[in-house]
């Protein structure tokens, strides 16, 4: 939707390291607070943003093997 479409370019830069188990938490662990903060910024529901992050984060989870640094960023839906 709507709202992961914005989280998502920031998980697209960190996918080329993260398509390990120990590289995508480390991803987690820096990039979610900047990406609950502009979800927030777009959503005034928390849980809603907290829930968007979460589904930006497993989509970049599923499709990290395909990432290219060099391409757009992964897509939204």
């Amino acid at each position: 939707g709507g709202i992961t479409a914005g989280v998502d370019f920031g998980i697209a830069v960190a996918g080329h390291w993260a398509c390990t188990e120990s590289g995508f938490a480390a991803a987690y662990a820096s990039h979610r607070p900047r990406l609950l903060a502009k979800a927030m910024s777009v959503v005034a529901d928390r849980q809603h943003a907290e829930d968007a992050v979460q589904d930006a984060f497993l989509r970049a989870w599923s499709k990290c093997s395909s990432f290219n640094p060099d391409g757009p960023p992964l897509a939204a839906g």
